[in-house]
Order: C-alpha cells, then structure tokens, then sequence
C-alpha cells in the first residue's frame, strides 16, 4: 500500500513538474518574442529614420535623388552588384537622368540621359577615373592628367594611321580566308554542324588587335589563341569583381585588402603578362621588364613594313624614356583584351540578330550585293561604305541592341564640385562622387522615335530608322553613348568600327545564318556582365553557303 502510494506520488509530482515547465516555456517564449518584437521595433525604426534623414539631406543638398538601399551600410551594393541590369532598368525609370546612390564608402551618380551625359562629360569636362588598379602598375584606363594625355596621344598614333588605310580590312579578310572560311565550309557547311559564333568571332576581333600590334595575325589553331583568350576571361571575371570592391571602399585601395585583390586580379593580370612576354620573346622582339628593356630582335622594323604598328611606338616611347617597358606592356595588353572582349562579344550578338531577323539579313545582303556590283567589286571594300546606309545602320543597331559596356565599363570622378541644370531643377553633384554612364537604359529603355520617352521593356527589336534620315540615308543618333563621349571616349572606336565594317561585309557575302529548325524565334539570346556583358548560355545557329 505505501509503496503504492508512493508511485502515484512520483506520478502527480511528474506532471505537475511537467506542467509548471511548460507554463515558465510559455512565459519565456512570450518575453522572447516580446523582445523579438521590441529589436524588430527598433531595427525598422532606425532604418526608417535614417531613410527620413538621408532623404531630407540630400533634398537640401541638391543632390539627385536616388535608392539608399535597404540594408544600412551596404547602400545599394545588393541590388547593383546581384542584379546590375534590373537595378540600371530601375534607377533610369524612376529616377530619370541622374540617380545618386551609396555603395558602402562610396557615393555613385548613375547618368541616364545622353543630353546630360554629354554636359557632364564634355561642358564639365570630367575626365579623370578613380585610382583603379587591377595590376601592379596602372594602365591607360586609369591614368589621369599628363600621364594619360602622353599615352593616349601614343595610342592615336596607330589608330589614326590604320583606320585610313586599308589594313583592317586586309588583316580580316587574310584571317577569314585562310583560318575561318576552310572550317566554316568543312564542318558547317557542308557537316551541318550548329555554329556557335563566339569562337570564331573571338578569332577574327583578336587577330585583328594583334595585327594592330604586332602587324601579324596568327592560324586559328594557334595554341597561343585559346591561352589568351582564356586569360583574359579570368582576368575580366575577376576584374568585375575587383571594380566592385574598389566602389565599396571608395578606391582607397587599403593594404588590408591586397591579399584578397591578388586572387581576385592581380595574379590573371601577372599570368597575362607571362604569356604575352614569352610570346613577343619567341617573335621577334626582347622584353625585359627588370632591366626596362623593350626592342625588336633585329633593331628594326620588319622589311616592308608601312603601317605604323603599335609595338613600335611603344618601343619607341620607351627609347626616349617617355614610358617603362611595365607601362608599355600594361598598355599593349589592355589593347588586345579590351579590344578581343568588346569586339567579339559585340560580333557575335550581331551573327545572332542576322539569324533571329532573316528579313533584316536579306535587306543589308541586297544592298551589299547591289553596291559591289555598281563599283565592279567581287569583295567587299571600305570605299563603297558610303553607299552602304542600310548596312552601316545594321551595324550601329546591333551595338545598341548589344550594348556590351551597360554601365559604360570605368566609371569617373569628380575632383571638384558640380552643378548642373536637369528638367529646371538645379543638382548638385558633390567632390569625390563617382560617375557610372547608364549605357543600358540609354540604348534600351529611351525611345529614340519619340523624344526620348521612357519605355516599360528593354527594346532589343532592330529598328534601321534610327540611323536613316527621311532619304533613307544614313545618319549618326546622338543618343549612341557606346563608346564613351567626351575627350576621355574610347580610343580605339574608329579601328573597331572598321573591323566591325570588314567582318560583317566580308562574312555576309560569303554565309547566310539561319536560326535551328528555320525558327528565328527558338534564338534567345541571354547577358551576364563582367565588365562586358557576356552571353550566357552561347547560342548556335546554321551556317549556309551564299
């Protein structure tokens, strides 16, 4: 009997036990939601009143309005850097044509108006970038001042003298004949194989940079080739990253992050120049960055050599101690990689758009065809160009549609206070502000047909007329910002222009591109951006002989 009452003592002691337990659980719970509720309470009111504050400030300040990001500290850096297309879509929408926005340490103006792009570049000449670094020693695109003057006059040197001649032409057609055309025929053509633009047209925009350079374009199954290009994906993909980082601490560039800047780039950057020296070694010419040497083997130029290529101006440049042999390579490999990147990427959107509008293709075919015959041509040449005005709007149209640099690839600086006048209101663009071109919107979300106005969908369908005036003749469109404006615009553009001429002339007389299954809808063509916009998935289509 004890014993019994004994276990129904333990028993009641037990649920009691548990039961009190559970009340002091549902207590703690509550103060812990409570508490919860009362750091959510505080969480929201800070962001709310630092929104409030921020938004009052800049107001009285007269800067652009603009996002601050949802996260304190961070600024806009999720959205810029996770979603960079949707976040330059938006800002250009809701914003209009300066956006002013926070990136960690630094402080950005997106620019999404051409008028005001040309006003803030040319009437307020800002020219100068931030002190970005994805090498050891600063290229072209990052020097300012005296320094940038001197090698970019050096630049124009070699592109003034090839851009009026027919060098271009000549390097692409040698390029096209001898290492495209014979795969183009063997396993396209005739195989049936889906072609996939990007290889090739990486081949031609490459060799056509190197022959700017070294004056010699190499065989497409170079193995140098494919160990460049691949470098140079590794080096942009890392050098997005890089940018992206250098706007979060305002390009302060702190020692404590060298270690993370070296994986990132600066390692692509050394194995680039590796490659490169060890091939100009094996070429013809000495190059010795530690004892400052840089010269062609035999002292000379080549026998018979006309074109004033870049090495040589380089070489000299260095003779005369106007440039480090480190100076000099950083230039010429920014050339070739800036050049490959953007010329290929641009080209094969282009093969694509041919595919994906038959009717369009047909239209600059005819023209093409029409104009060779009026001048006794059995090739494509450059003097017939001014014949070509649907031609020529077919190349500019698909440069809008591309828009490989959507943010205008380096931003801008602003060294010293601005004011400018945007829609009557006067803004205020404080010293030390970083200023991004929003390339994107410009090209994709402006209606050139109708003053400018705002579209909901990014335009990608060709549209000639932008380019044809009321004869049907062709015409430039102020509001093509591609490459840059101002003094600080693209320096190679007149030799990518030409490039881009010969390609398309040259390949469109000699190949019809159709899409699979003749379904030019099934072509969908897709970007990510590293710096230049990519596109991801690559895209094949059919090859047929003309």
């Amino acid at each position: 009997s004890c014993h019994r009452r004994s276990h129904q003592m333990s028993s009641y002691d037990w649920w009691r036990d548990a039961i009190v337990a559970r009340i002091q659980l549902v207590r703690q719970s509550s103060n812990l939601k409570k508490r919860l509720l009362i750091a959510l309470g505080g969480v929201t009111s800070f962001c709310v009143l630092r929104y409030v504050f921020w938004k009052i400030y800049n107001r009285l300040k007269g800067y652009p309005d603009g996002p601050l990001g949802a996260i304190p500290f961070l600024g806009c850096l999720p959205s810029f850097g996770g979603t960079p297309f949707a976040f330059l879509a938006h800002s250009g929408a809701t914003y209009g044509a300066l956006t002013y926005f926070p990136l960690l340490l630094s402080n950005n103006v997106l620019i999404s108006d051409p008028i005001v792009l040309r006003q803030l570049y040319k009437a307020e000449k800002l020219l100068d970038r931030p002190h970005h670094y994805s090498r050891f020693v600063a290229e072209l695109a990052v020097v300012n001042g005296a320094k940038w003057e001197l090698r970019r006059r050096l630049m124009m040197k070699t592109v003034m003298n090839l851009a009026n001649s027919a060098f271009v032409l000549s390097k692409v057609q040698q390029t096209i004949t001898d290492y495209i055309e014979p795969i183009m025929d063997e396993q396209h053509v005739k195989g049936g194989a889906l072609w996939f633009p990007r290889h090739f047209a990486a081949h031609i925009a490459f060799n056509n940079v190197w022959s700017a350079v070294f004056g010699m374009p190499l065989a497409l199954d170079d193995p140098f080739i494919p160990k460049f290009v691949q470098a140079v994906d590794t080096f942009f993909a890392g050098g997005s990253v890089n940018l992206l980082l250098g706007l979060t601490h305002n390009f302060t560039n702190p020692r404590l992050l060298d270690p993370l800047k070296w994986h990132i780039t600066f390692k692509n950057g050394v194995a680039i120049d590796l490659l490169v020296e060890a091939w100009m070694n094996t070429h013809g010419f000495v190059v010795d960055q530690e004892r400052n040497l840089l010269s062609r083997r035999d002292g000379n130029p080549r026998p018979g050599e006309t074109d004033l290529l870049y090495i040589d101006v380089l070489i000299e440049a260095v003779h005369e101690a106007q440039l480090t042999v480190a100076d000099a390579m950083s230039d010429l490999e920014l050339v070739a990689e800036a050049a490959t990147d953007t010329t290929s990427n641009s080209s094969e959107y282009m093969f694509l758009l041919l595919a994906k509008h038959p009717e369009i293709q047909e239209m600059v075919y005819d023209e093409l065809q029409a104009a060779m015959k009026k001048n006794g041509l059995k090739t494509f040449e450059f003097r017939i160009l001014t014949e070509l005005h649907v031609f020529r709007a077919f190349i500019y149209e698909g440069l809008r549609i591309s828009t490989v640099t959507p943010s205008g690839a380096l931003p801008r600086i602003a060294h010293r206070d601005v004011q400018i006048e945007v829609d009557g209101k006067q803004r205020f663009i404080p010293k030390g502000t970083l200023c991004h071109a929003n390339t994107y919107y410009m090209h994709k979300f402006l209606d050139w047909n109708n003053n400018n106005q705002a579209l909901k969908e990014a335009n990608n369908e060709i549209h000639l007329e932008y380019w044809l005036d009321a004869d049907k003749k062709f015409k430039m469109n102020e509001n093509f910002v591609l490459f840059g404006v101002g003094r600080r615009d693209c320096v190679g553009q007149s030799l990518a222009m030409r490039a881009l001429y010969a390609i398309f002339g040259l390949m469109m007389c000699k190949y019809k591109f159709v899409a699979p299954n003749n379904d030019p809808a099934c072509i969908e063509i897709q970007q990510t951006i590293r710096i230049v916009a990519n596109i991801e998935p690559p895209v094949g289509i059919r090859v047929q002989k003309r």
